[in-house]
C-alpha cells in the first residue's frame, strides 16, 4: 500500500479537526453552560491535531510496515468519521434560545462526550503507529549496518520506546473495554484488530534477535519493575541450625519394601559416618541390615524364613489388632483371620491408592481408604521408633538429655501434602519427642542420598563438568539422576544436579510378580490332582518368592545356575508332577525361564535411560540388584565405551549412607564455613514459589487478564500477576541460598507513607504450566504460603524517590526468598533493612505438644 495515502489520510483528518475547532470556539461563546466542555474538547482536538501534525511530517512513516498499514487507514478513516458525527452535532445545537440551551444540558451533552472519548482511543492509536514507526526504523538501521549492539544509550532510548508502546497499547485495551461495554462492538473490534496485528509485529520485531531480547527481555516483557530474579550470595546467612552439635544423628531410610537405620556419633569423623542397626525382632542373634518393614496380626507363625539382607515390608493384624512386625510379620499365614499388609507406604500417595484399589478390587492387600493407610504406616514407625529407643537407651547415657537428631530420607515423588501428612506420622509415631534436645526433620530424597553414597565412594576420577547417571533401582520403583562434576580429581567432590530426579515405577519386584505368576500357572495343575483351592496355592507362591527365591534372584548367573529347585510349603518331599514340572516337591525352574524374568525387566529399566540420555560418561548403579554379576553381563549398548560403570558397596544401605554423609558435610560446612563443603552443591527446586503483584501492561502476556490504569502514576497494569521466585525444576545453588527481585510501587506526594501487601504463593513439582497469574489458576494449583505488609513508616524520607517530570513518589524495595536447611524465608527489604517477614515450612521439624 502506498505510503502516501497514509500522508493524504492525516491532511484530510487535520482539516476536519481544524473545523470542528472553529465550530467549538463559536459554541463556546454562544453557550455558557457548554463553555467548561467545549474547553476539555478543544485541549483534546489540540492534542489530536500535534499527533496528526507529527504523523504527516514524520518521515519514518514512509517506512511503516506493511502488514500494518490498512489498520491504521482505519483508523484514520473513523477518526474523520468521528470528527465529521460531532460537527454535525454541534451544527444542530447552534440554534439560539431557551430551547436550545435545555436540549444541550438535557439530552445531547452525553453523546458529544462519548465521541470526545472515542478522539482519546485514536490518538492512543496514532501514538502507537509514531513509535512502531520510529523503533522500525532503529531496527532496519542496526540490521543493515551490524551497528550499536554494545551501544547502552541506544539500547535505553529503544528500552523506553518499547514501555511507552505498551503502556499506549494498554491505554487502547481500556478505551476498547468501555466502547463494548456502551455496545459499541464494531469500533471496539476495529481497534482491537490494531492491537493484535501490533502485538503480533512486536513479537517479530524483538524476536528478530536473541541477543537483543535476551538483554532486552527484563523490560521487553516482564515489565521495568519486575526484572528476571538472579541468584546472589546471602552476604548474612541466616541458618536455621541447632545451638550446639547434636550428639548422634540417626537416619531412616523408610522404604517400601525394607527399612534401614543408621547412625552417626558426631564425636568421629565425617569418613567414618555408617553405624547400621542390626539386631532386629525375629532374628536372634543374626546380623541383617534392613529389618523388613512388615507389621503381622497373629499367634501363630508359619515355617521360618531364611536369613536374607532384605525382607518384604509388611504389617500383620489377627481380628484388627496388630500382631507383629518385621521378620516375625512374614511368617505368618495371610488367612481369614490374618491380614498381612506391604509396600503400605506407596499408599499414602492417594493416586496410587485409588488406581490399587480399582485393579485389585477387594484385595485385603490394599488398605481401605487413606485413614487406614496412614494407620499402617503409624502403627509401623510407632513399633520402629519403640525398638530404636530401646536400643539407644541401653547404649547411649542419658538418651533423653542428649542432643539427637532423626533424619527421614522422602521419596523424590512426593509433593508437599504428602510430606506434609507423613511428617505429621512422624512426629506422632515418636520421634524427636523424647527429650528436649531431641529434634526429627525430612531430609533430602532418597535420589540424592543415593546419588550421594554412590559420588562419595566411586574411584573413577571425575573430570569438571564430567556427567554422572545414578541409577538406584529399588524395589517398587527406579530412581535416575543426572548429576554434573564441578570439580576435579584433587579438589574434592562437588556434584550439581542437572534436573529433578524422577521415580519411574520400575524395580525389583516385578521379577517377582513374574515369578509369582509363572509359579502360579504351574501350581494350577495341583488343584484337581491334591484338592488345593487357590488361595492355598497363592499363599505358598507368596511364601516362595520371599523365600529361597529372593536368594536365586540376587546372586544369580547363567554360567553357575542350570536347574532351580524351590521347595512347595505344604507338599510332602516325595510329590512329583510333570505338568506342574514338580520334582520331589520343588518346583523347577531352569536358567533361562529365570533369565526371561530379568530380561524383561532390564529391556524396561534400559529403554527408560535410553530415553533420558543419549550419552552417558559414569554410571553408577545404586541398588543390591546391581550385585547381580548377569546384570553386568547384560549392559545395554547405550553405555558407550568412554563410560564406565561402578559398583558401591553395599548399596542397599546407599540411603542411609547419603543422609548420614549429607549430614556430616552439612555439620563440618558450618563449623569452617568454606573449608568444607556439601557433595550436591546444586539441587533442583521441588516448589515454586512466587510473588503476586500488579504488572506493567504488555500485550503479550495480558490478553484478556484484568487491566486497570493507577489512580498515582496514571500507568497501566495487569492485575493479579504472578512473579515467579524460584521455579521448581531449576537448580538452587547451596553456596547462594538468596533471591531477590526488585519491585517499584508508585505512592502519591500527598501520602508516602500508605501500606500495601504482597500474597506469596507456592505451587508443587509435577505440574504440566507454569502460571503466570491468579486468574488462570485452578484452586488446586496454588497456595498461598504468607503475606507480606510493606510497611515504611519508619523508613528514612529519601528512600520516597520522585522521578523526572512525576507527581508522585516511588518506593524502591525487594522482595527477598532466603532458603535455609528447613525453613523458606521471606523478606520485604529497603535498604538493606528487612521490614516483613513471612516464614514457610519445607523441611519440617517435630512439633512438640
Amino acid at each position: 500500500m502506498d505510503p502516501i495515502s497514509i500522508t493524504t489520510a492525516c491532511i484530510g483528518t487535520i482539516a476536519a479537526v481544524a473545523q470542528l475547532s472553529a465550530q467549538a470556539h463559536g459554541f463556546a461563546s454562544r453557550f455558557k453552560d457548554a463553555r467548561n466542555d467545549m474547553q476539555e474538547l478543544l485541549q483534546e482536538l489540540a492534542s489530536l491535531s500535534a499527533s496528526l501534525e507529527s504523523m504527516r511530517d514524520d518521515g519514518n512513516m514512509a517506512q511503516y510496515p506493511a502488514s500494518l498499514r490498512q489498520n491504521l487507514l482505519d483508523t484514520l478513516r473513523n477518526c474523520d468519521d468521528v470528527t465529521t458525527q460531532m460537527s454535525e452535532l454541534l451544527r444542530k445545537l447552534s440554534s439560539t434560545g431557551l430551547f436550545g440551551r435545555l436540549k444541550w444540558s438535557l439530552s445531547k451533552r452525553e453523546k458529544l462526550m462519548n465521541l470526545k472519548a472515542k478522539l482519546e482511543g485514536h490518538k492512543s492509536a496514532i501514538a502507537i503507529a509514531l513509535l512502531i514507526a520510529s523503533i522500525f526504523v532503529s531496527m532496519e538501521t542496526k540490521d543493515n549496518t551490524h551497528k550499536i549492539l554494545n551501544d547502552t544509550t541506544v539500547m535505553r532510548r529503544e528500552t523506553a520506546q518499547i514501555t511507552t508502546l505498551y503502556q499506549w497499547m494498554g491505554s487502547l485495551q481500556l478505551f476498547i473495554r468501555d466502547l463494548r461495554s456502551r455496545g459499541d462492538t464494531a469500533e471496539g473490534n476495529m481497534f482491537q484488530n490494531m492491537v493484535d496485528s501490533t502485538t503480533t509485529y512486536t513479537a517479530a520485531f524483538v524476536d528478530r534477535d536473541p541477543l537483543e531480547r535476551f538483554r532486552a527481555s527484563d523490560e521487553f516483557f516482564d515489565a521495568l519493575e519486575y526484572p528476571e530474579a538472579a541468584l546472589v550470595p546471602d552476604l548474612r546467612t541466616m541458618r536455621l541450625s541447632r545451638s550446639c552439635q547434636p550428639d548422634l544423628v540417626i537416619a531412616v531410610d523408610f522404604g517400601t519394601t525394607c527399612t534401614g537405620v543408621g547412625w552417626w556419633d558426631t564425636k568421629g569423623t565425617p569418613g567414618e559416618t555408617l553405624n547400621m542397626l542390626r539386631r532386629w525382632p525375629g532374628t536372634g542373634f543374626a546380623s541383617e541390615d534392613k529389618v523388613e518393614s512388615r507389621v503381622c496380626l497373629d499367634t501363630s507363625c508359619a515355617d521360618p524364613i531364611a536369613n536374607f539382607r532384605k525382607v518384604p515390608t509388611a504389617l500383620a493384624y489377627r481380628n484388627g489388632e496388630l500382631l507383629s512386625w518385621g521378620f516375625p510379620a512374614i511368617r505368618e499365614t495371610d488367612d481369614h483371620d490374618t491380614q498381612i499388609f506391604d509396600a503400605f507406604k506407596e499408599f499414602l500417595d492417594p493416586r496410587v491408592l485409588r488406581s490399587a484399589s480399582s485393579l485389585w478390587k477387594g484385595s485385603r492387600r490394599v488398605p481401605e481408604d487413606p485413614d487406614h493407610a496412614r494407620k499402617l504406616c503409624l502403627d509401623f514407625l510407632r513399633m520402629l521408633y519403640a525398638h530404636i529407643e530401646e536400643g539407644f537407651a541401653g547404649m547411649v547415657h542419658g538418651w533423653h538429655h542428649k542432643e539427637i537428631e532423626f533424619i527421614f530420607a522422602i521419596p523424590s515423588a512426593w509433593d508437599v501434602n504428602m510430606m506434609q501428612t507423613f511428617d505429621a506420622l512422624v512426629d506422632k509415631a515418636g520421634f524427636g519427642r523424647a527429650g528436649p534436645g531431641h529434634s526429627c526433620q525430612l531430609g533430602i530424597t532418597e535420589a540424592e542420598a543415593t546419588a550421594i553414597s554412590a559420588l562419595s565412594h566411586s574411584t573413577v576420577p571425575f573430570a569438571p563438568k564430567g556427567v554422572v547417571l545414578v541409577a538406584d533401582l529399588g524395589g517398587i520403583s527406579t530412581k535416575i539422576s543426572f548429576l554434573q562434576s564441578t570439580a576435579g580429581s584433587g579438589q574434592g567432590l562437588r556434584f550439581q544436579v542437572l534436573h529433578q530426579v524422577e521415580d519411574y515405577s520400575l524395580g525389583s519386584e516385578m521379577i517377582d510378580v513374574g515369578f509369582q505368576q509363572l509359579a502360579f500357572e504351574r501350581l494350577r495343575y495341583l488343584e484337581a490332582e491334591l484338592g488345593l483351592s487357590r488361595a492355598s496355592i497363592k499363599d505358598a507362591v507368596r511364601k516362595m518368592t520371599s523365600g529361597l527365591f529372593q536368594t536365586y534372584k540376587t546372586t544369580f548367573e547363567t554360567s553357575t545356575i542350570i536347574l532351580l529347585r524351590l521347595p512347595v510349603p505344604g507338599l510332602p518331599a516325595g510329590f512329583n508332577s510333570k505338568e506342574a514340572k514338580v520334582e520331589r516337591g520343588c518346583l523347577i525352574l531352569d536358567s533361562n525361564e529365570l533369565q526371561h524374568l530379568f530380561d524383561d525387566q532390564l529391556n524396561r529399566i534400559f529403554q527408560l535411560i535410553d530415553d533420558q540420555i543419549a550419552r552417558t560418561l559414569k554410571v553408577l548403579p545404586g541398588s543390591p540388584i546391581f550385585n547381580n554379576i548377569y546384570l553386568h553381563l547384560k549392559q545395554h549398548p547405550f553405555i558407550m565405551p568412554a563410560a564406565k560403570v561402578v559398583q558401591i558397596p553395599d548399596p542397599q544401605l546407599a540411603v542411609v549412607r547419603g543422609l548420614l554423609m549429607s549430614r556430616a558435610h552439612q555439620l563440618a560446612a558450618d563449623r569452617l564455613a568454606a573449608a568444607s563443603r556439601p557433595v550436591l552443591r546444586a539441587r533442583v527446586a521441588r516448589i515454586s514459589y512466587g510473588v503476586v503483584c500488579n504488572q506493567l501492561f504488555n500485550p503479550h502476556m495480558h490478553r484478556d487478564q484484568d487491566i486497570f490504569r493507577d489512580k498515582t502514576d496514571r500507568r497501566v497494569y495487569a492485575r493479579d500477576q504472578i512473579k515467579w521466585l524460584v521455579v521448581a525444576g531449576t537448580l538452587l545453588d547451596d553456596d547462594k541460598n538468596l533471591i531477590e527481585i526488585p519491585m517499584v510501587h508508585a505512592v502519591s506526594i500527598m501520602k508516602p507513607r500508605e501500606t500495601w501487601s504482597h500474597a506469596i504463593v507456592m505451587a508443587p513439582m509435577g505440574g504440566n504450566r507454569v502460571l503466570s497469574n491468579l486468574r488462570r489458576s485452578r484452586p488446586a494449583e496454588l497456595t498461598t504460603v504468607t503475606n507480606l505488609t510493606c510497611n515504611f513508616t519508619d523508613a528514612p524520607a529519601k528512600v520516597f524517590r520522585e522521578p523526572e517530570s512525576a507527581t508522585y513518589l516511588e518506593v524502591h524495595y525487594k522482595i527477598a526468598v532466603i532458603f535455609q536447611p528447613q525453613l523458606v524465608i521471606f523478606e520485604v527489604r529497603l535498604g538493606g533493612e528487612a521490614y516483613s517477614r513471612g516464614t514457610h515450612e519445607i523441611r519440617w521439624t517435630s512439633s512438640r505438644e
